[in-house]
């Protein structure tokens, strides 16, 4: 690609892209970091088996582990670390609904967290830390899952399809049942 400098790849099929310059963008893993087209990306690290795979515009993101945020498209600033962590999240039509600056750290934490390309349906700024935190589903229509802090082990893992903003669930199995409401607080 003309313009690119400075890239580290590993791996078959890794950093492989179009016609955008990619800058100091680190792959490692089998299809890692594979689909930017003729997107630019500039300090993006996608380092497991298909980390980051189907990721074209979003940017600044940090993906560590097998499958860890695979089907990410637009989704920029984001800090995902373990096994098919933040799996599902897809992004929608422009970078504003794609997913933007959450944390999951751990096995499948966030991993079913999808706004299948609906518009104004927004997944940004949480953080899950711990197995299967903050689950989530496929939101729809004008849903937001923003603002949340899950950390424990299935901590807030049943919000599913529904809204959530501002919940706070801390410790093992915290809020598992939780399935509507916000600003929740469970210590």
């Amino acid at each position: 690609n003309d313009g690119s400098d400075s890239n580290v790849a590993v791996g078959n099929n890794s950093l492989q892209g179009g016609t955008g310059a990619l800058v100091g963008c680190v792959a490692i893993g089998d299809s890692a970091l594979n689909s930017t087209d003729d997107q630019a990306q500039t300090g993006t690290i996608a380092i497991g088996h298909s980390a980051l795979t189907a990721l074209t515009s979003g940017g600044y993101n940090t993906v560590v582990g097998y499958q860890a945020a695979q089907a990410l498209t637009l989704g920029g600033s984001n800090t995902v670390i373990g096994y098919q962590a933040l799996y599902n999240m897809v992004g929608a039509t422009d970078a504003t609904d794609g997913g933007n600056f959450n944390i999951a750290i751990g096995r499948s934490a966030m991993e079913g967290v999808n706004n299948d390309g609906h518009a104004n349906c927004e997944q940004d700024g949480n953080i899950a830390i711990g197995y299967t935190a903050l689950t989530g589903g496929t939101l729809a229509g004008d849903k937001d899952l923003v603002g949340n802090i899950a950390i424990g082990h299935n901590a807030m893992n049943s919000t599913g399809t529904n809204a959530q903003t501002g919940t706070v669930a801390i410790g093992y199995d915290a809020l598992t049942a939780l399935t509507s409401g916000s600003n929740n607080v469970a210590v």
